[in-house]
Parts: C-alpha cells; structure tokens; sequence
C-alpha cells in the first residue's frame, strides 16, 4: 500500500506530463450583435510572439510545474512555455481570441486564418502574456512535509500574485479595400493575494485572466469603431 506522500509525488508528476492550453470562461461574456460588423465575418492572423520575456528560465523545484524567476528581490512562481502543448503559445492565445470574439457576436463569424472570404482581417502581436505568484518555500515545505497541520499553518499566510497579458500593433482592416479601420492596443491585469497551500500552477489562471481581462477591453474598442 502506497503512502500519501508517495501517492501526491506520482500525481504530481502525471500532472506534470499533461500539455496545456490556454483557456477561460466565456459564459457572461456579453453579446453585442447588430453592432457596427455585423453580419461581416473576421479573419484572425495568428498573433506575433514579439514577448521580450517567456518564461524559460531553468529553476523549477523538484515536481513543480511553474518556473522560478527573481524579480525585484523576491522569488515569483512563473508561467512557463513549456508547459503548454507544443510550447504554440502564441497560437493558443490567437485560438482563444478567436473564440472570445465569437462569443461577443460583434461579427456574424469569427476564424483563424488569413482573409480569404472575410471582409475583415486583424492581426497584431502578443507582447504579455504572464503569471506570477510569490514564493514561500518555508512556508511550502512545511505544507508538503507536515501534512495536514502543515497545509493549515500555510493557509494562513497570503501571497501576493499578478497576472498580464498585452496585444499590441493590432490592426483592423477592410479586405475589400484595404482600408484601415483600427489600430491599437489592449491590456489586461489582475492582482491580489492567495492562500501560501495554493497550488503553484494558479500562475496559468492568473496568465488566462489577464488575457480576458485584455480581449475585454480589445471587444470595447472594436464596438466603438464605425466603419465608413
């Protein structure tokens, strides 16, 4: 008979083998069809990868699924590449864009690609795209080592967490003119203070989150557009 410990270590370590992909919730993401394209369809590109920091650094704590970075004197969990399938980060951002404005029906239909039958096109770059929470190895170790009273003792500490995420040289075009309808930017954040027990992976959450928060804001922008 296996013992708790030996058993979480193994269920670490098949987590830890499980690819990622970037998703988030879209059930009150709101509607806002018969606006300024509708009925016109949009073609996404898949977003430059232009981030001046993807997280592959080396340091990863023995069974942890998130990097360790050193920023500003303090130790930060940190969302690595190579942890989401194929390390196509960018392209899985691209595919939940896609997917987050559909939801909004600010356009009759929402895909990936180039253009082909679209009326209109956007392509940009992702720049940000991180999640970060500090770190309190003693406080950790004690929760892992101690089981139970360990976890409660952690539980009582709080850990500062922030996630970011920016899409920027985003550009709205007109396929059958080539006209220029938008141009811009969108940024997302979110910050707070979680439970030291937490699990290290809410790093990918925080990351998500920022991006929504990010789309959000892109969505609010388009809305406003009036196409001449």
């Amino acid at each position: 008979m296996s013992s708790p410990r030996a058993t979480l270590a193994l269920a670490l370590l098949l987590a830890a083998g499980c690819a990622r992909v970037v998703r988030y919730p879209l059930d009150d993401v709101p509607r806002l069809g018969g606006g300024p394209f509708a009925g016109g369809r949009l073609a996404v590109q898949e977003l430059r990868d232009e981030r001046t920091f993807p997280c592959f650094a080396p340091a990863r704590p023995l069974f942890s699924q998130a990097a360790v970075i050193r920023r500003d004197g303090t130790d930060w969990y940190c969302n690595r590449d190579d942890e989401y399938e194929g390390r196509a980060v960018s392209q899985q951002v691209t595919a939940m864009l896609v997917e987050h404005l559909q939801a909004t029906g600010l356009f009759a239909e929402v895909a990936a690609g180039d253009g082909g039958t679209a009326e209109y096109v956007l392509s940009g770059a992702l720049e940000r795209f991180e999640g970060v929470r500090a770190r309190h190895a003693v406080a950790e170790a004690l929760a892992a080592q101690m089981g139970l009273l360990g976890f409660v003792a952690a539980a009582t500490q709080r850990a500062r967490y922030r996630g970011d995420a920016r899409l920027g040289g985003l550009r709205l075009v007109r396929t059958a003119d080539g006209a220029v309808l938008w141009e811009g930017s969108a940024e997302g954040s979110v910050e707070g203070t979680g439970s030291v027990s937490a699990s290290e992976v809410a790093v990918y959450h925080h990351a998500e989150m920022a991006l929504r928060a990010a789309v959000n804001r892109l969505v609010a922008q388009l809305a406003e557009v009036r196409p001449r």
